[in-house]
């Protein structure tokens, strides 16, 4: 095992489609305009526009994540996040009935830890207290932000 998840093709085309597809869905819903869909590699997936302004979007599938609630006290980010220009992170989960998002200053000024995955070893991270994202979970085709966000189920 490498300290770095090599490039998996079949998974990224797997969730990126249905990671955009959701993120912009809960963007346009928050009244931000899809502006380009044009990836730039290692700076962002999307650009939305709100009130003349323009938000740069990272999107990030989380597999393990099965129910409206984050099953974890803490987030982590991969650390290959590092040159990211995004505004904001959002992480979807695995059938898009539950989502986060976070500043990406956040993340990228959090902790760093290294930790054992089940694709990598000693492989980097950002760690935050999940209390510091906003979690929403999918009911009735809408995205409702979860009031207690240290919830765990």
């Amino acid at each position: 095992m490498n300290c770095c998840k090599k490039f998996d093709r079949a998974l990224y085309e797997e969730c990126d489609t249905f990671g955009k597809t959701v993120a912009k869905k809960f963007m346009k819903q928050e009244g931000y305009e899809l502006t380009s869909e044009v990836e730039a590699y290692k700076s962002h997936d999307l650009i939305f526009a709100k009130d003349g302004k323009s938000c740069k979007v990272e999107v990030e599938m989380n597999l393990r994540w099965l129910s409206k609630y984050y099953p974890y006290q803490t987030l982590t980010v991969q650390y290959r996040k590092k040159d990211s220009k995004a505004d904001f992170y959002i992480m979807i989960s695995k059938n898009g009935g539950g989502l986060l998002t976070i500043p990406m200053q956040e993340v990228l000024s959090a902790n760093i830890i290294v930790k054992d995955t089940r694709f990598t070893k000693q492989e980097k991270f950002f760690s935050l207290p999940i209390s510091k994202a906003r979690i929403y979970f999918l009911q009735d085709n809408y995205y409702y932000p979860i009031e207690d966000d240290n919830e765990i189920v």
